[in-house]
């Protein structure tokens, strides 16, 4: 597990590649790539996605209607698990979790507070 918060140099540009067992995935904190290499490809390829609008653009434009929010409940939901098996990795020393394990111990800690 890696995080970091902070300021930095104005022209610092960020680079985050995420690999995997098929490829590898490349971004950046800013959104300002999305590029892909998939196993036995030579180079990192890029993906094509919407236009950002930017994350208060995008939130101003879904109030007031002109949009459809393009985040429905479930992405949230996604980064809520995803944070919470961060978390459990770590208070396990770093070891990997499964979404069971972390499933099941929400689950339990939901019926608790309940």
């Amino acid at each position: 597990t890696l995080s970091g918060c902070g300021d930095t140099i104005e022209s610092c540009a960020s680079d985050v590649r995420v690999f995997c067992t098929e490829g590898i995935l490349r971004t950046g904190v800013w959104g300002e790539r999305l590029e892909v290499q998939r196993q036995g490809d030579a180079d990192l390829v890029p993906v094509e996605v919407a236009p950002s609008h930017g994350a208060w653009e995008q939130f101003m434009h879904v109030r007031s209607g002109e949009i459809a929010n393009p985040s429905p409940p479930e992405v949230g939901l996604r980064m809520a698990i995803f944070w919470d098996m961060i978390q459990a990795s770590a208070a396990r020393g770093g070891r990997p979790v499964t979404l069971a394990e972390v499933e099941g111990a929400t689950a339990g800690t939901l019926r608790a507070t309940a």
